[in-house]
């Protein structure tokens, strides 16, 4: 059997919340227990709506009693996040309900903080119950007219509803006995305990490897960004994809810091460097012809600008 267990502690700053959820429901082989797989998916939702969340912490573990998953949520300073925990564990809490009220005999559900209803305290949680299966549980006695309303809303067998009312009851009809479809495995308790901690180590590995680029980046911290939760939250989302997508603006801001920096450093260096000649306000260095290095029609053209009347020092 699956138990479950939900418990408020009012403190200074709010209320802590916790979940826990352990067992086995036992209703059918593995793979095709539904009633493993709707709380296994109530607690992964709630594990998934709270990931990244600084207040919250989600273990997993297998015991001698089966698996277990335990969800607590200290108070939140931030009244947005304290209303989106208080409504996951909401909707987990009416989902485990509606569950036990449905399969009383695979899961049980304890609601024992002061806003529970009264009707879900189990007082009898850990009564010996070896006997109950091999009788037939009675509740009370309902009139005709409660029992046609039950038995029309799926609630109530039939032929159940009129012998509590008191009308003979019809022979059971016999019907030959159909083979069930296939049902597609679903992930158990313990497989999402699994889940999570292979979760938490591809993180790790992932923001070692971010860290590589960027020795200050934090993976916590970058969760504090609502876009980076969100991205976070999508299935198969890397975490590098998910950061370059959050903080699109800030890296594009970075990039352009970078550049402009290095077109200053840049600058900077060329002051440093010697003036060429096309800088100096002065003009440049004057060379005078080696003579004795000119050749037979250099010195000819020399002579015919002098017989024009040039001037030329050599």
């Amino acid at each position: 059997m699956i138990r479950a267990f939900y418990h408020e502690l009012d403190g200074p700053g709010g209320i802590t919340r916790r979940l826990t959820v352990k067992g086995h429901a036992g209703y059918a082989p593995a793979g095709q227990d539904i009633v493993c797989a709707g709380a296994s998916i109530l607690m992964q939702a709630l594990v998934w709506m709270t990931a990244g969340s600084e207040e919250v912490d989600c273990a997993a573990s297998d015991g001698p009693e089966g698996p277990r998953i335990s969800v607590t949520a200290s108070p939140s300073r931030k009244r947005e996040d304290s209303e989106r925990l208080a409504g996951g564990f909401e909707l987990a809490k009416a989902g485990l309900t509606l569950l036990a009220e449905r399969y009383p005999d695979h899961l049980r559900f304890a609601d024992t903080s002061r806003r529970g209803e009264a009707g879900m305290v189990d007082l009898q949680l850990f009564a010996r119950r070896e006997k109950e299966r091999d009788r037939p549980a009675k509740g009370p006695a309902l009139s005709r007219a409660q029992a046609r309303q039950a038995a029309a809303a799926g609630t109530l067998h039939p032929q159940r509803g009129q012998e509590e009312a008191g009308a003979p009851a019809k022979p059971p009809e016999r019907r030959e006995k159909q083979a069930r479809p296939p049902v597609e495995p679903m992930l158990g308790i313990g497989e999402a305990g699994r889940f999570i901690r292979s979760l938490h180590r591809r993180w790790a590995l992932e923001e070692a490897e971010m860290r590589r680029g960027d020795p200050k980046f934090s993976f916590r911290e970058a969760l504090k960004k609502p876009a980076m939760r969100r991205m976070m939250r999508m299935p198969g989302m890397r975490m590098q994809e998910a950061y370059r997508a959050a903080f699109y603006d800030q890296l594009l801001e970075n990039t352009a810091r970078a550049v402009e920096q290095g077109v200053v450093d840049r600058v900077r260096e060329r002051g440093v460097r010697p003036a060429e000649n096309g800088i100096h306000g002065r003009g440049a260095v004057a060379t005078a012809p080696d003579v004795g290095r000119m050749s037979r029609a250099q010195r000819e053209a020399i002579e015919r600008e002098v017989l024009h009347g040039a001037k030329i020092r050599l």
